[in-house]
């Protein structure tokens, strides 16, 4: 007897659900496309195919499927916390914050709060992600992934006491594996963050490093662990270095005495040309009050200066780490929301990106690592300043700030060697030129030899500027 197209689709859905089930999602996907094929009206087929396409690793067209559900009947919660799951695997968070608010809007359950709590974490929005955990645990105070996020996201909102009490009492709870190693991990590098503080109070108040260098001696060595796989790419890229062929563009007279400042306000940029930059000067020399992205570029000044007096003495892991810690905490120090010089406490990712960063209690161990194994091994020079942005960037130590530490970096390499250090516009620097070439490095097995060329262009052009910025000095004939 043959079945009508309604009960083809029923016993296909059927055999599809069994399928997923039994964790058979290639099966799954078949079934579920024969019951979108039979009738491709009905959204409850696309739901469940767009699923299992997405638990078999089709996530483009698993989204595809989902996205046809919701034309059918956007009022399907489940499809558009799919939804939001797929765009956040995706790195578009934006998307994936958008797809998990409309699915809050039908229904506030325990789970559809803490996604959306989550993905409001990444676009740094903690203290609404605090409520939304907190309202998740009214409903369901047992909810143990809720209770752990609620500890953790302490920390990005700078409440370490509290989030130090909460992970104590979540130690005798029943969590699942992953649940218990997240507050294993993070207690660790909580613990790390109160032997580190006081020696950071003092550099910050006094300028005295070696409290700080003290307390980095005593870090036992149970929070000394590296991540492997994060460092073996790091050795592709001390591999591709070793082999580059690196222009040579001297400094052909010395860099202009407001050079920190110069190199501060193009780091976000928030200057371009010469002119730009005579006006902003002017307008700090008023005693405007900076704030946002210009404290932020103003706090590059001392970073600039402190980094030039320190030299080239990276080459000891210790060394390296207490000038790192105290960079960060110059770059970040008055900025609302951060914790200045302190290791990442809870795991950052990268707007508009998925790649993973290592964990914050493998940090530690990961820097000191790459500064003694494969730092040590280079001379000073463009070659060992690609490899550390590469390095710092794929570790991402720090919550924030880790983009401007790196060129700091690659422009004392380059000064070492008598070298012009470079000016990145908003053409050539993060969000453009130079990002698109980080992620080629990526993608082409660590060859850094897409970097070469936007670093050049950034010296060139600081060259330009520095030429154009002399030749126009107030009170020579002909400028203002």
């Amino acid at each position: 007897m043959n079945m009508t197209s309604s009960q083809s689709w029923q016993r296909s859905m059927q055999q599809g659900q069994q399928a997923f089930q039994n964790r058979k999602f290639k099966a799954a996907v078949r079934f579920f496309d024969i019951a979108t094929k039979n009738i491709p009206t009905r959204a409850e087929g696309w739901l469940n195919l767009g699923i299992a396409r997405v638990e078999n690793g089709a996530l483009e067209s698993g989204l595809l499927a989902l996205e046809n559900a919701i034309g059918m009947n956007p009022k399907i919660m489940l499809a558009q916390m799919a939804v939001g799951d797929v765009q956040r695997q995706l790195g578009n968070w934006e998307a994936a914050i958008a797809a998990y608010q409309r699915a809050v809007a039908l229904q506030r359950t325990p789970m559809s709060l803490n996604q959306l709590a989550s993905a409001l974490r990444v676009a740094r929005r903690a203290t609404e992600s605090e409520l939304l955990y907190k309202e998740a645990l009214q409903m369901e105070p047992g909810f143990s992934l809720a209770q752990v996020n609620l500890a953790t996201v302490q920390l990005e909102l700078q409440n370490f006491e509290e989030a130090r009490k909460l992970l104590s009492g979540l130690a005798s709870l029943p969590l699942s594996p992953l649940e218990r190693n997240e507050v294993a991990r993070t207690s660790l590098a909580l613990a790390l963050y109160f032997r580190i503080q006081p020696g950071l109070d003092i550099v910050l108040q006094q300028g005295d490093l070696e409290p700080l260098h003290q307390a980095l001696c005593e870090v036992p060595d149970r929070m000394l662990e590296t991540d492997q796989r994060i460092m073996d790419g790091i050795r592709q890229y001390a591999n591709s270095a070793s082999k580059l062929s690196l222009p040579v563009e001297p400094i052909a007279t010395s860099l202009p005495d407001d050079w920190p400042l110069i190199e501060g306000l193009f780091m976000i940029p928030l200057v371009e040309t010469v002119s730009e930059y005579r006006k902003m000067s002017s307008d700090l020399a008023t005693g405007i009050r900076p704030a946002g992205d210009l404290m932020e570029s103003i706090n590059m000044v001392p970073v600039v200066r402190a980094a030039r007096m320190a030299g080239d003495v990276l080459q000891d892991p210790l060394i390296a780490e207490m000038h790192l810690r105290h960079w960060h905490a110059l770059a970040t120090n008055d900025i609302p929301g951060l914790a200045p010089g302190q290791f990442k406490m809870t795991r950052n990712l990268v707007h508009k990106s998925t790649k993973e960063r290592v964990h914050p209690h493998l940090v530690t161990g990961s820097m000191r690592s790459f500064f003694s194994e494969i730092y040590s091994d280079f001379p000073p020079g463009m070659a060992r300043g690609l490899v550390t942005m590469m390095a710092i960037a794929d570790i991402h130590p720090f919550e924030d700030a880790n983009g401007r530490l790196e060129l700091s970096i690659l422009n004392r390499e380059l000064e070492w060697t008598g070298q012009m250090p470079a000016l990145f516009t908003r053409e050539l620097g993060f969000g453009a030129q130079l990002s698109h070439a980080k992620n080629e490095v990526r993608q082409n097995n660590g060859d850094l030899s897409s970097l070469v060329p936007i670093i050049h262009k950034g010296q060139q052009y600081a060259r330009e500027f520095c030429a154009e910025l002399a030749q126009t000095k107030p009170g020579k004939p002909g400028t203002a």
